[in-house]
C-alpha cells in the first residue's frame, strides 16, 4: 500500500503502514482479526501490493472518569467575544464514562436557530482538581437543510 495512515481515537484504534507513512490522514479501521483490518473509506484498488513491514498502534480510549465537568463553546473566531452556543455540563454535554463517549445535543429548535455557517469550537474537559483537557478543537461548517 501506498502512504497510509489510519486512526479512529474514539475506537482506541491507530494503524500506519507504508513506506513514509504520514500521521496527516486518518481513517476508521475495524479489526478483523490479528491479521486483518477493515477500513471501508479506502478504495484499495488504486494501491500498489505491499509486501513490506508494518507497524499498528493501540492507543486505549481516554478514561472518561477522571472528568468530574465539561464546557464546549461555538463562536464565529477564537477571538471572538461573542458566543453563538454554548453546551451546558449534564444538559447537553454530556459524559459517559462506561462506554468512553461524550455527546453534545441540539435540540431541533436549537439547529433551526443557527444563522451562522462557519464557526470554531472546542471541548474542554475538567479534572476534580481543576485541570482542563481539551481532546478536540477546530472549525464547524453548517450546511443549509437541503431536503424540504
Amino acid at each position: 500500500m501506498n502512504n497510509v495512515a489510519t486512526k479512529a481515537n474514539d475506537l482506541g484504534v491507530d494503524v500506519e503502514w507504508g513506506a513514509g507513512a504520514n500521521g496527516n490522514t486518518y481513517y476508521v479501521a475495524k479489526p478483523l482479526s490479528a491479521d486483518a483490518l477493515e477500513i471501508n473509506d479506502v478504495n484499495g484498488i488504486v494501491y500498489k501490493p505491499f509486501s513490506g513491514a508494518g507497524v499498528i498502534m493501540y492507543q486505549p480510549p481516554v478514561d472518561l472518569s477522571i472528568y468530574t465537568s465539561a464546557r464546549m463553546q461555538i463562536r464565529d473566531s477564537i477571538s471572538s467575544a461573542t458566543v453563538l452556543r454554548s453546551f451546558v455540563f449534564n444538559v447537553d454535554l454530556i459524559i459517559d464514562a462506561a462506554n468512553s463517549k461524550i455527546t453534545m445535543q441540539l435540540s431541533p429548535t436549537d439547529t433551526a436557530a443557527i444563522a451562522w455557517d462557519t464557526a470554531v469550537y472546542d471541548l474542554e474537559l475538567i479534572t476534580a482538581s481543576g485541570a482542563v483537557d481539551c481532546p478536540i478543537f477546530g472549525a464547524i461548517k453548517t450546511l443549509g437543510e437541503v431536503t424540504r
